[in-house]
């Protein structure tokens, strides 16, 4: 494998859902299930949960389009013991569907996180979701020796400030010891990007169904993924430097790039 002569590129820190692999259906599919579980009349279409991407984070989206179901409760505490137990049932419905379909990386993922921990880059991923989630994931395309290709790994178990909210970046550059301006953010929704621009780091977005239509003022990069060196990916905006899949020189010379 390549090894690249970089001059400012230190850590990427990854997205999960959406950025790594396309498994917004399946979150979808798994939250319909646990609404016919729990008896509720529910259903998202695809349409409608492209329209809740806006809202990060599983409770946060039952919560807000729920509100109807407030007042079948005694208290606050109740309604939100039932959004938890129905978010947890999801949970189990998702991991259960990513084993089941195994679903795989997007093309370039693997690629670029190997070439990454081979030129000693920092590894890091930032996510508003569960570590159990990312773990079924990355155990079907990694190993179960996956963690060890990661610094640090915050997820909603650690960081419990959802995208847009910084937190999450902010967290991983502390815990990574890296500085904002030597890292790249590789993300796919807008609450994705205002989040880690809300870090003071620059970001590639790679899009997919669900954010093709979305707006990303301020990303350094949008793309319709991060291609391979025979699948190239098509630029919707920004500069790729004559390159034509994502590696790690393109990512070095973005950094290298004023905004």
């Amino acid at each position: 494998m390549r090894k690249f002569r970089l001059h400012k590129l230190e850590g990427i820190i990854f997205d999960v859902d959406g950025t790594l692999a396309d498994t917004e259906n399946a979150h979808r599919q798994a939250f319909n299930q646990a609404f016919r579980e729990l008896d509720l009349d529910w259903y998202w279409s695809i349409e409608r949960y492209t329209k809740l991407l806006s809202i990060s984070g599983g409770k946060e989206r039952i919560t807000v389009f729920g509100k109807e179901l407030r007042q079948r409760f005694p208290s606050d505490s109740k309604f939100f013991d039932f959004v938890a137990e129905l978010h947890d049932r999801k949970g189990e419905n998702y991991r259960h569907l990513l084993s089941e379909e195994r679903i795989k990386l997007r093309p370039g993922v693997k690629r670029l996180i190997e070439e990454g921990h081979h030129n000693l880059i920092s590894l890091n991923i930032a996510t508003s979701s569960s570590f159990a989630n990312v773990d079924t994931l990355m155990r079907a395309n990694f190993g179960n020796n996956w963690e060890g290709l990661f610094k640090v790994i915050e997820t909603s178990d650690t960081t419990k400030e959802k995208k847009p909210n910084p937190a999450v970046y902010k967290n991983v550059l502390t815990k990574s010891k890296l500085k904002a301006e030597n890292v790249i953010a590789i993300e796919d929704t807008p609450n994705g990007l205002e989040a880690a621009l809300g870090a003071s780091l620059k970001t590639v977005v790679t899009v997919h169904p669900m954010t093709a239509k979305s707006i990303f003022h301020d990303s350094s990069l949008v793309l319709d993924g991060m291609g391979e060196p025979d699948q190239p990916f098509t630029v919707l905006l920004g500069d790729t430097f004559g390159h034509s899949f994502l590696n790690v020189a393109l990512l070095d010379k973005i950094l290298g790039h004023a905004r």
